[in-house]
């Protein structure tokens, strides 16, 4: 990922971060399924992955009763900031070279206030 030294819009820099995230991420996926599935894959020449399980417990929410899960008083309101990013319709602009497809909903982030 080598980046162009010309400032870019904070826009399309979060767009442009945004998709090599997703191949990063996806890419993790695939390596990390093969490291799990094959035991010898597992010594690489400067790293070693070691592969554990865990468990935890998960609260069925959908379990509760009605009369529980609509109680208003177990309820609360939180408020987050939402940004997404959408590509602009800009009649004289010519497509990026390499420029991913993406729906609008893979790039809404939700940023949880501290």
């Amino acid at each position: 990922m080598h980046r162009n030294p010309t400032p870019k819009h904070p826009a399309d820099e979060l767009a442009e971060l945004r998709e090599e995230l997703r191949a990063i991420k996806r890419r993790e996926a695939e390596l990390r399924g093969r490291l799990v599935a094959d035991p010898h894959l597992r010594c690489g020449s400067f790293y070693r992955v070691e592969v554990s399980r865990s468990s935890r417990r998960v609260f069925l929410k959908e379990k509760l009763p009605p009369h529980i899960l609509h109680d208003p008083k177990l309820w609360q309101r939180r408020e987050a900031a939402v940004v997404r990013v959408m590509e602009r319709e800009i009649a004289f602009r010519q497509p990026r070279q390499g420029a991913a497809v993406f729906n609008e909903a893979e790039l809404e982030y939700v940023i949880e206030p501290d």
